[in-house]
């Protein structure tokens, strides 16, 4: 960064203190190989090489810059057509400095074949239930036709009660196991929770072998529950000297202590999540911290076209606006905030279309609101006037109940808006309460630089419009 650069990115910083408002940053940066081959560089999510792309870049910032962090596997979003929701490889890290991890060589961080069998994952079961005391609870699972003598996996009903691991007698046994749904997903999400009493638990641990990796499923846990049992997990790992394991299943409850990126596989792209920033210095240190590593795996910010031009990836570079917390939020501090920006991205168009790729207007992935239907915008700005007389409530839900059906695409769909708030307070999205504002009309550009730099343009917005807030009316454009 230059010193006029950072001076001005002080001084908007500064601006947002005075204000009293912390307002997160993020971002979502695409890349893919330097020489992509196959669909899934070009229009499919899904493909032979883009996990294993995922799992080394992971490692290589595990090493560079997040040591002691942990690399789970967990599933992302699935859409229609797509038998299987998509993977997202995450990495977690403490922000205090304790180790969630301390022996990644045991982690499978590349996608290639092990060399585990069904006998480790009933050994390693087995450690892990030993050293929770619940060894007595382990049961076999089979696929439905299968045999008890070869089972596909272990199953551990598992909760935690306070400080106390907790297991359950389900209605199975050794001789009797339990029947998987079909299906190619872990254990842990094919389990017949149907078939259990109404008193029995429905969390369980699960270890499988995949391709001869050792798959090991963490049910749903807060945070300090995830935490210590993945002390358990790997006091086993180390006992039983477990090698090429793939930790899967659910991250953990969000928290305020542990910093997490996350790799997905989106169409043509790699998409990586950065992780929430506070201050744009910090956003432009991890974009560039992500995009370094990327390039030692071989992995871009450009592709070049049929015709021989050289653009960004073509995949979104969505910037993303919050707070902290939900209980510390300037979304939710200042409603009029979001009604400010609204108005000024619609009296702005060139917000919309500068930073966007290829593809604009209506049929895009980021309409503005007066493309999808221009009689909207009466609504809209009743909407607006809506968050302004908000302005002190404590209602979480009041923007989304104000501007959910007017901030979308033509169809109707919430996420594809340039001003999205699907991430808001969206109780209709398992993802949809996280208190974010999504600004999608941004797409990856060739230099990383061009893109810091546009996202503290519009940080530079938001503080300007949290001190002086946008009231004039909306333009009825060409009209």
């Amino acid at each position: 960064m230059s010193e006029p650069l950072d001076g001005f990115a002080e001084k908007v910083e500064s601006m947002l203190r005075r204000e009293g408002l912390v307002v997160t940053m993020g971002g979502e940066p695409t890349f893919i190989p330097s020489e992509p081959e196959g669909a899934e560089w070009n229009n499919e999510a899904m493909g032979p090489q883009k996990l294993g792309y995922a799992r080394r870049l992971a490692a290589r910032l595990l090493r560079q810059r997040y040591p002691g962090g942990l690399v789970m596997q967990v599933f992302g979003k699935q859409y229609p057509g797509e038998p299987l929701p998509r993977w997202v490889v995450s990495t977690l890290h403490r922000n205090d400095g304790v180790p969630m991890w301390r022996h990644p060589e045991a982690l499978l961080l590349d996608d290639r074949p092990g060399s585990n069998s069904g006998v480790d994952a009933r050994k390693l079961v087995a450690a892990v239930a030993a050293e929770l005391d619940l060894k007595q609870y382990v049961l076999p699972s089979i696929e439905k036709g299968g045999s008890v003598d070869s089972p596909r996996g272990w199953v551990l009903p598992l909760d935690r009660d306070h400080d106390e691991w907790i297991s359950d007698v389900w209605p199975f046994s050794r001789d009797e196991p339990i029947v998987l749904a079909p299906g190619h997903s872990p254990l842990g999400l094919r389990l017949p929770l149907a078939e259990l009493h109404p008193q029995n638990l429905r969390r369980a641990l699960t270890v499988e072998v995949t391709d001869g990796a050792l798959h090991l499923f963490v049910p749903p846990l807060d945070f300090e529950g995830f935490s210590a049992l993945v002390r358990v997990i790997e006091r086993a790992v180390v006992t039983r000297k477990v090698s090429e394991l793939v930790l899967c299943g659910y991250r953990p409850a969000s928290s305020d202590t542990v910093t997490s990126l996350g790799f997905a596989a989106d169409p043509g792209v790699l998409e990586v999540n950065l992780p929430a920033a506070r201050t744009w210095q910090e956003y432009d240190e991890a974009l560039r911290s992500v995009t370094d590593a990327a390039a030692s795996e071989g992995l871009v910010t450009t592709r070049f076209h049929l015709n021989g031009q050289l653009q960004g990836t073509g995949g979104g570079a969505h910037v993303l606006f919050g707070g902290p917390d939900v209980d510390e939020n300037p979304f939710f501090e200042r409603p009029q905030l979001l009604g400010s920006m609204l108005r000024y991205w619609q009296r702005h168009p060139a917000l919309s279309y500068f930073f966007s790729g290829q593809y604009v207007g209506p049929g895009s992935q980021a309409p503005r609101a007066d493309e999808t239907l221009l009689a909207k915008l009466y609504e809209l700005e009743t909407a607006c006037l809506g968050a302004d007389a908000a302005a002190g409530s404590t209602d979480r839900a009041i923007l989304d109940r104000l501007f959910r059906n007017l901030l979308t695409d033509s169809a109707g769909n919430m996420h594809l808006a340039e001003i999205s708030i699907d991430k808001l307070w969206n109780f209709d999205s398992p993802t949809g309460l996280q208190g974010l504002i999504e600004l999608r009309a941004f797409e990856t550009m060739p230099d990383i630089a061009d893109q810091s730099l546009s996202a503290l343009f519009v940080r530079a917005i938001v503080a300007m419009l949290a001190r002086c807030p946008a009231t004039d009316g909306l333009v009825r454009h060409g009209a």
